[in-house]
């Protein structure tokens, strides 16, 4: 056999065996279960689109303030199906966070705050009339009103009767007769009141010693701490000697004579009564480092305070303050209360003083705002310094008010109340009061 006939048999047998493998495929059955797979996948999307479009329109009547989701643009059913399984993000309502809710809150407070400091601001109409008088006047009384500790009355024998011994300078001493402060306070309490100044003097003592270089010098004997410490020891002949010398005045041997004739174991009330002088004088107010210094007032006030307690600690001490002062600077008289001359202002001196007394227990009447003041003084002084007889009258009337009768209502004076006060003033606008 030929080679070619055995190369044609060969093939045809690999031509028999390929077909022999090849399975035999339906035409009909593959194309209708494709058309079964497009109907299901068409009616899948039917129904997720008739899902959302329920979805949509409930949202739309229940949640109104919600946006509504726009329409779907066309799409093919592959598309639709691709945009249904991963959905369309709806819209979150926007939550406040803890940042601005706090700045809601200070804006809140910030306009509160504005409205009442403008309301504040806007104020009410006042009533007040400068130009209407009136006969009395409005004082906010500072008196301090100590009990005497009983204590101190233990061992004493009271003799039924009430004495009362004023020490002092001008404001003494200007007037000893019923007229005068010891005068009115006896006729208004009925207790036996013994004017017992030194004119000119003060409470500070001139010189840390006592010196005789000179008649100043020597007359610091009858300034409070020398005239307490007599008082201490009842010895006067020192304050005697010096007003030997005051052969002009003899004010200052009668009250030598005065303070040395008093029984002072019968003594109730010793009253230290000084005008301005250490404030006219520029006596220094206080030292730091020595709270008994005897050049200042209210070291020489301290310790001269100590030395008639210890001595008669049954007699109550009163302090009666300075009033308003008026003080001369330049050829005019400036207002004490904020004219500083050297040692500060008047207010200073009576600051201290209210200190002083209530650390050594001695009751405090405050003249200064309580009687007689910056907006009554011309009804009461004749220069800004020293009292007339009104002026004398509210003193007195003060201290039986508060020390003998007990009032501890506020002070209320009339300066047109009593026909004792009209003739007194008439007297010193006359110019026939001291």
């Amino acid at each position: 056999m030929s080679s070619d006939s055995r190369d044609d048999r060969n093939l045809k047998n690999s031509e028999e065996q390929k077909e022999d493998s090849v399975p035999f495929i339906d035409i009909d059955e593959v194309v209708d279960m494709e058309n079964r797979r497009r109907r299901t996948l068409k009616e899948k999307l039917a129904e997720d689109e008739r899902g959302r479009k329920t979805h949509k329109s409930s949202r739309s009547h229940s949640d109104r303030h919600h946006r509504e989701l726009p329409d779907l643009p066309d799409q093919s059913p592959e598309d639709r199906h691709t945009a249904g399984s991963t959905g369309i993000r709806q819209p979150r309502r926007r939550k406040i966070g803890i940042h601005a809710l706090f700045a809601i809150v200070i804006a809140g407070i910030l306009v509160f705050v504005a409205v009442r400091l403008y309301i504040w601001n806007i104020g009410e109409k006042s009533t007040y009339d400068p130009s209407k008088k009136t006969d009395q006047y409005d004082v906010e009384v500072q008196d301090v009103i100590l009990a005497q500790n009983p204590d101190d009355l233990e061992g004493h024998t009271d003799d039924g009767k009430t004495t009362i011994v004023f020490l002092g300078n001008d404001l003494i001493t200007d007037d000893t007769t019923e007229t005068g402060i010891a005068g009115q306070v006896a006729s208004l309490s009925g207790a036996d009141c013994i004017a017992a100044g030194f004119p000119s003097s003060q409470i500070a003592c001139y010189n840390m010693e006592y010196k005789t270089d000179s008649q100043h010098d020597m007359d610091d004997i009858f300034n409070f701490f020398y005239v307490a410490n007599s008082i201490s020891i009842d010895d006067f002949s020192g304050q005697k000697n010096v007003a030997a010398y005051h052969t002009d005045d003899e004010r200052f041997a009668q009250t030598a004579d005065t303070l040395a004739g008093i029984d002072w174991d019968s003594v109730d009330i010793l009253v230290i009564a000084y005008d301005a002088a250490d404030y006219l004088n520029g006596s220094a107010v206080w030292n730091d480092g020595n709270d008994v210094d005897l050049v200042t007032y209210t070291g020489a006030l301290r310790l001269g305070i100590r030395r008639i307690h210890e001595a008669y600690p049954f007699i109550r001490i009163v302090f009666m303050s300075p009033t308003y002062t008026r003080v001369e600077q330049n050829g005019t008289l400036e207002n004490g209360d904020t004219t500083n001359i050297g040692n500060g202002e008047m207010s200073t001196y009576w600051l201290k003083a209210v200190d002083v007394c209530v650390a050594e227990q001695v009751s405090f009447i405050d003249n200064y705002y309580g009687s007689i003041n910056g907006t009554n003084y011309e009804q009461f002084m004749t220069d800004g310094v020293h009292l007339n007889n009104a002026g004398r009258t509210a003193i007195a009337k003060h201290f039986v008010n508060k020390i003998i009768e007990g009032d501890t209502s506020e002070y209320d004076f009339k300066t047109e109340q009593g026909a004792d006060a009209d003739s007194a003033s008439a007297a010193a606008e006359a110019g026939t009061s001291e």
